[in-house]
């Protein structure tokens, strides 16, 4: 099992392996995280795309993904089947046009994040 070691310890060895790489601030990756939100800003920022629609493309995965209403109106396909007394009753499919444009976000998205990482992971 070895030898246990102290959160401080882990953190200089995380330091330690930062600084053999001159692109990487080791006291900008130890340190309190920043919310998911910032980070796909800053990171559709990095590509032509833009922060915004990064943005928008992981805010409407997310919603899907948990389950938040509000995405599933917005960008699923939804036919009313009946209403009656302020209740409807729906029938929701999958848009292609949206899942299409969200998910061509996402592999340019993920193209550019490669590409940046290939390339901040030469030696300068």
């Amino acid at each position: 099992m070895g030898e246990t070691s102290t959160l401080d310890d882990d953190l200089d060895d995380i330091r330690k392996v930062a600084a053999k790489r001159p692109s990487l601030d080791g006291n900008g990756i130890v340190g309190t995280p920043k919310r998911v939100e910032t980070m796909v800003r800053e990171a559709g920022d990095a590509f032509d795309l833009g922060s915004e629609a990064a943005l928008t493309a992981w805010k409407f995965c997310s919603g899907i993904t948990h389950k938040r209403v509000w995405a599933s109106i917005n960008l699923l396909d939804r036919e009313q089947l009946s209403h009656v007394a302020n209740v409807g009753n729906y029938h929701v499919t999958a848009s292609f046009k949206n899942v299409f444009a969200v998910t061509a976000i996402s592999v340019v998205f993920s193209k550019e994040a490669r590409r940046l990482f290939d390339l901040r992971a030469m030696p300068s």
